[in-house]
């Protein structure tokens, strides 16, 4: 494990990223009556395919969303 530690704005963007993910569950679990280890199950196979940008990227995309974001 690393000291490695993410700037408030990462930590924002992968915040809304999992509650986008979170609201998805909870209409799959209302429309189709999904049970939830069956979520579960959906959820670990996807998130072990699942890769964060990298920095640099991440970077790149929150100055273009923000461009009076200074260095």
């Amino acid at each position: 494990m690393t000291d490695f530690e993410f700037i408030d704005e990462h930590k924002a963007y992968i915040e809304e990223f999992f509650d986008i993910i979170d609201s998805a569950c909870h209409f799959l679990q209302e429309e189709t009556d999904c049970p939830d280890e069956a979520i579960n199950q959906l959820l670990g196979e996807a998130i072990g395919t699942w890769q964060l940008p990298n920095i640099e990227q991440l970077d790149e995309a929150l100055r273009k969303q923000n461009p009076l974001t200074q260095d």
